[in-house]
């Protein structure tokens, strides 16, 4: 997705998915070290939910990218960059 996005946008997204889990994002370089930096941290289902349709709107309106194909994209990205889910007790 890094591909439809400006360095500033793709950093906006980022500093979104920390946010979600209460973290803060610095910086490519320095939050996203390492292969798999996404598996830091845990989301429920309802805050990837809530992730998903923000990162919706948001390609929606600045990319101006059909709703159908920012789905799309926003589920895509979630699944290879989104967190792992918290165990259910």
């Amino acid at each position: 997705m890094s591909q439809y996005l400006t360095d500033d946008q793709f950093n906006e997204v980022l500093s979104k998915l920390f946010g979600v889990v209460g973290k803060k994002f610095h910086s490519i370089k320095r939050s996203c070290r390492g292969n798999n930096w996404f598996m830091r941290y845990c989301w429920t289902e309802a805050q990837e939910k809530e992730f998903n349709e923000w990162l919706t709107k948001y390609l929606v309106k600045k990319q101006h990218m059909p709703v159908r194909l920012a789905k799309k994209k926003a589920s895509m990205f979630c699944f290879m960059h989104g967190w792992k889910y918290k165990e259910e007790k």
